[in-house]
């Protein structure tokens, strides 16, 4: 009898073990999803860090690149449409 009650004591301890160890590989799945999550979003703030300071540092635009690439050559003027004349 006192085999049956070791054998079953047994039993728990192998069944909780086993519990155990499959929330410990489920929490370090979990651990592993978070920190490249953290890395991801320190990633975003760097990319915002360095557009914010785009935004404040004038840099050539692409007005500027398209003045230079004309300049020398005669502006084409832009036509406006005729207004249509209203008739009363």
């Amino acid at each position: 009898m006192a085999q049956a009650a070791e054998s079953d004591l047994c039993e728990l301890i192998t069944a909780r073990r086993a519990e155990l160890d499959l929330q410990v590989e489920k929490l370090s799945q979990r651990l592993q999803e978070v920190r490249e999550e953290v890395e991801e979003l320190a990633v975003s703030e760097r990319v915002a860090r360095r557009l914010a300071e785009y935004v404040r540092v004038p840099a050539p635009s692409a007005l500027t690149y398209l003045h230079v690439k004309v300049v020398g050559q005669a502006p084409s003027p832009v036509r406006r449409a005729e207004e249509p004349q209203h008739s009363m």
